[in-house]
């Protein structure tokens, strides 16, 4: 690997390649049980991963689909804006800041998201300016009307330029690892604020 191609590296992988920030660290440690896997596929690196919770499918969606919110539990999100909504798919235009030492990098993607309620979320990215592939998919699955879910993200991501095959799969795996972390802890914290306002309410009616 020749300086060039390390420094891009780390510049455009270092969320990952970096210590996880506090509050990301916090969400891995108390969301356990996250599994990822990356293999390689013909249009990039396909990764997948998953998490069970405790919390009912509508928690899930709910998470899930406020994009705007996501810079609040995600720390690696600057910027998450919808900007267009039409009948059969939204724009959500996202930002995010990598680090590692003194190197840093926004990427940008504008992702084009299908919704199929209740437990299915597909993007793909149509700027097409720091990934050449960027497509995949959220999906939530447990019974309506129970009180456990897995959420599973799958991810199929080419970076615009070259980047080692090694430090790539070890980037985006790091990467997605605190994702679901962080993302599982929002769903979990959620879930439990909506049943002690359900109790209240049960508490409070005569």
């Amino acid at each position: 690997m020749n300086l060039r191609t390390a420094l891009l590296a780390l510049a455009v992988l270092g969320p990952a390649l970096a210590s996880p920030e506090p509050r990301a660290a916090t969400a891995a440690s108390l969301t356990p049980g996250v599994t990822v896997t990356v293999k390689p596929g013909p249009d990039g690196l396909e990764i997948e991963g998953r998490c069970r919770l405790r919390a009912m499918p509508a928690a899930a969606w709910a998470v899930l689909t406020d994009y705007e919110a996501i810079p609040e539990f995600v720390t690696s999100m600057r910027e998450s804006r919808v900007t267009e909504r039409a009948s059969d798919h939204l724009l959500v235009e996202q930002a995010a800041v990598g680090r590692l030492f003194l190197f840093s990098r926004r990427l940008k993607t504008v992702l084009l998201v299908h919704e199929e309620p209740p437990g299915l979320i597909r993007f793909e990215d149509v700027l097409g300016r720091d990934f050449s592939t960027y497509r995949g998919s959220w999906r939530i699955e447990g019974d309506p009307d129970g009180d456990e879910v897995e959420i599973v993200y799958e991810l199929v991501a080419k970076p615009a330029f070259s980047i080692p095959d090694v430090v790539a799969r070890g980037a985006f795996k790091r990467t997605v690892r605190n994702l679901i972390a962080e993302v599982g802890g929002e769903i979990e914290r959620r879930a439990e604020q909506a049943g002690l306002e359900g109790l209240r309410k049960l508490s409070w009616t005569p």
